[in-house]
């Protein structure tokens, strides 16, 4: 997992973060955010929205938020995970994909 801005250039840096194929993209920033992952390639199966609710339903996309998150295991995975990312250049430290 890479974290970045979104702004007008966020798909210029998605790609050139991914150096490649982008497994999924999760928006927490609502449309066209949806669009633009499909663009990028990611298959609709792995783009989840937890804001763009109608770009979800137009696009077979999931829309989960944050309550289906929010189990003591699933924050615990999350915690786990976020304390093995580690440090150095932020755009170049990935989380494994699922």
């Amino acid at each position: 997992m890479i974290p970045l801005t979104y702004d007008e250039d966020v798909g210029e840096r998605i790609r050139a973060a991914a150096d490649g194929t982008i497994d999924a993209f999760v928006d927490t920033f609502g449309a066209p955010h949806i669009e633009l992952a499909l663009e990028l390639g990611v298959p609709s199966g792995r783009i989840n929205t937890i804001i763009g609710f109608p770009g979800a339903a137009r696009h077979g996309t999931k829309a989960e938020d944050i309550a289906a998150a929010s189990s003591a295991d699933v924050l615990q995975e999350l915690a786990t995970l976020i304390a093995r990312w580690g440090s150095g250049d932020p755009h170049r430290r990935r989380l494994p994909a699922r």
